[in-house]
């Protein structure tokens, strides 16, 4: 994020579009889900914290949690 912020910064358009388009797929499949519940498992899956989420909030179904780990996976975060 900080490279692409960079890049607006510095006019460089082209180079913030391709970082912002590179990162998508990992932007999306944080909020495949009631926010923050993607996020919690991924930094549990990257082993930072523990998945428990509180009432209101609920676990996500298995497709989803497996959704999150291929794509943290992908980006080399596990």
């Amino acid at each position: 994020l900080v490279d692409m912020y960079d890049a607006w910064q510095a006019g460089d358009i082209k180079k913030a579009q391709a970082l912002h388009f590179q990162m998508l797929p990992l932007h999306r499949a944080m909020f495949c889900s009631s926010n923050p519940i993607p996020v919690k498992q991924a930094l549990f899956e990257m082993k930072v914290m523990h998945a428990y989420v509180r009432s209101p909030l609920v676990r996500m179904p298995a497709g989803l949690i497996n959704k999150v780990k291929t794509i943290i996976s992908e980006y080399g975060l596990v």
